[in-house]
């Protein structure tokens, strides 16, 4: 039987990969923080090692380093969950020698399942290691920094009740109606008929009915927890907001970023790709104003309340929550070259293709014969400024209902009203950091359609 370390810190994901895991023949052993499994590895080698790299304790390049440099693990194959937006991250993880890196928001359990036979399969023979030590559950019966995996295999229905009861904060769950967990996942496609071509048990091409109907438990699962961690994220984001000094800003962002990573998570689990991309940015936006506090100002903390309704309007989407991201395209228009790069590389960061232009007259032209998904405005620019540029835009046919963002040094309350009034959708001031303008147009991307402040007269 073949061995595998689990380093991940949210319980739904540890339980449910477990499970799955264990279904297929595996032996699972889990380490809830960077410093269990450091602790683990130094008394057993696993066959594999599957490693999340935000973690509490020690982050998981360094317990990647840790692998590599002993003799004992250093041939040990080591799959890394990232989040896309974490780019240095990710590059880091490559250079300590990562086997394979998966975006956690794109990742079904059965894929991983698939990846990890794959990979074990074309490796060589691991060294001979002692038997992992046998560790304890704590008192609660929830899992303890190491869980050796020396319990029967559980049933996906039989767990499911326990799962949410540890998933929702204070320990309540949001159904409890003694009808089996597997029952109300079949009746998914029914309870969300003609707003979801989701279905939790009829398989996708290359899956069976089990996988089927397990990803079905998965998803109603999260669908249930849902309300509860968007209400929770909220009431985070406003502590963030009220926060006054640098320590209790770091304090409060880490708060939201703790459940931001688990969305990221829980919502690649699920299948909910679209949810899994927004909260992945926004987690990433996160890390750089904890990095760089001096940036959580009204316009960072303005755009994280906005990429969280987009989110709870993805979460009333079903079928929108689970789509692929269509490819979508941008006009940019700043005849400052410079930042007109910037912003095309921050909309490179969500897969958004763009046409850079830094003459407005000629934009303007672009946009009479051209549909675009999102435009990019400076405001200060030769011949036609952005508010008129936007104005006009308003009274084309083509984009009059295209979201339209200011990127401009002015912030002030008269900037902000004129942009409003000439038909912009938001603004955003320079300097920016790239994730935040890249978690701006995802967020505009999600959102349903909406007016501008100025149609055609």
């Amino acid at each position: 039987m073949k061995k595998i370390l689990f380093v991940e810190d949210d319980m739904m994901i540890i339980r449910i990969y477990r499970t799955k895991f264990q279904s297929e023949g595996f032996e699972v052993d889990v380490a809830t923080d960077g410093q269990s499994a450091l602790d683990f590895l130094k008394k057993s080698a696993p066959d594999l090692v599957l490693l999340d790299l935000q973690l509490p304790k020690v982050n998981g390049v360094e317990v990647l380093k840790h692998i590599r440099a002993r003799p004992e693990t250093r041939s040990v194959p080591v799959i890394v969950f990232s989040n896309a937006f974490m780019g240095k991250l990710i590059e880091d993880a490559w250079k300590a020698g990562a086997t394979k890196c998966l975006t956690k928001a794109n990742c079904t359990p059965k894929q991983l399942i698939d990846i990890v036979r794959g990979t074990l399969d074309n490796r060589g023979p691991v060294a001979d290691a002692p038997k992992p030590s046998e560790a304890r559950s704590n008192a609660e019966g929830l899992p303890s920094a190491i869980i050796p995996a020396n319990k029967a295999l559980a049933d996906l229905a039989r767990e499911a009740s326990s799962w949410s009861a540890s998933v929702l904060p204070g320990g309540s769950s949001s159904v409890d109606t003694g009808k089996s967990r597997l029952t109300e996942a079949s009746e998914l496609a029914s309870a969300t008929a003609g707003t979801s071509t989701l279905s939790a048990d009829s398989p996708r091409p290359g899956e069976s009915a089990a996988d089927a109907q397990s990803q079905g438990l998965i998803r109603r699962i999260f669908l249930d927890t849902c309300p509860h961690t968007l209400s929770t994220l909220r009431t985070q984001l406003m502590n963030l907001t009220r926060a006054g000094d640098e320590s209790s800003k770091h304090l409060q962002s880490a708060e939201v970023f703790r459940t931001l990573h688990s969305i990221t998570g829980n919502a690649g689990l699920a299948g909910f790709r679209r949810i899994g991309q927004v909260s992945a940015s926004l987690e990433a936006l996160l890390q750089e104003l904890q990095d760089s506090p001096k940036y959580i100002n009204a316009s960072s903390l303005r755009t994280l309340a906005a990429g969280v309704d987009a989110m709870g309007s993805l979460f009333q989407n079903v079928s929108e929550a689970a789509a692929e991201s269509p490819q979508a395209l941008a006009l940019v228009v700043d005849d400052d070259i410079i930042c007109c790069r910037a912003v095309c590389s921050a909309l490179d960061k969500v897969s958004v293709r763009s046409i850079r232009v830094d003459d407005s007259e000629f934009g303007l032209r672009l946009a009479e014969t051209n549909r675009f998904d999102l435009i990019f405005l400076d405001v200060e620019m030769p011949n036609l400024d952005g508010y008129q540029l936007a104005t006009k835009l308003r009274a084309s046919p083509i984009n009059q209902n295209t979201p339209i963002i200011f990127v401009t040094t002015l912030s002030d309350f008269e900037s902000r009203a004129r942009s409003q009034l000439s038909g912009g959708n938001d603004l955003i001031a320079k300097p920016f950091l790239l994730i935040e303008l890249a978690v701006k147009a995802l967020t505009f991307l999600v959102k349903p359609p909406m007016k501008p402040a100025v149609r055609a007269a």
